[in-house]
């Protein structure tokens, strides 16, 4: 099973002992392969260096554990219902073109409406309904 993670959810697993880097983990023990490409990675280091850059080495190792991805679909979406801002589409369609099964984001405001959606096989889904879907405590 892939996920791939959007770069709110990289930037926020840099804390040491935040609950969503313990989810992370989480994850990685159940040997899911987590992705994210690197347009994810340079917005997550970039809100890094801005917010708090003494977690960029933190930043890094998280990112070092993850595969890379540069494969991005440049198929139009077919759907109105599933359109987002374009300085999202790099992360849905690479997680659609990477046939990942799930997009984990925290970004309510941009891919709320897509939550529990199943686009194309890839499923945008929060954190908390991941954990649902998968049954992690």
């Amino acid at each position: 099973m892939k996920i791939f993670l959007d770069a709110n959810i990289i930037f926020s697993a840099s804390k040491e002992d935040s609950l969503l880097g313990q989810f992370i983990k989480a994850l990685r023990k159940q040997k899911l392969v987590l992705v994210t490409n690197p347009y994810a990675v340079d917005e997550a280091r970039r809100n890094i260096q801005i917010h708090f850059p003494e977690r960029l080495s933190r930043l890094n190792s998280e990112i070092e554990k993850l595969e890379i991805v540069s494969k991005i679909s440049i198929e139009p979406m077919l759907d109105e219902k599933y359109k987002v801002k374009e300085k999202d589409l790099p992360i849905l369609l690479g997680a659609i073109a990477n046939n990942c099964d799930f997009l984990l984001t925290r970004d309510k405001r941009d891919f709320g409406h897509l939550f529990g959606k199943a686009i194309r096989g890839t499923v945008v889904v929060a954190p908390k309904l991941l954990a649902e879907k998968l049954k992690i405590n």
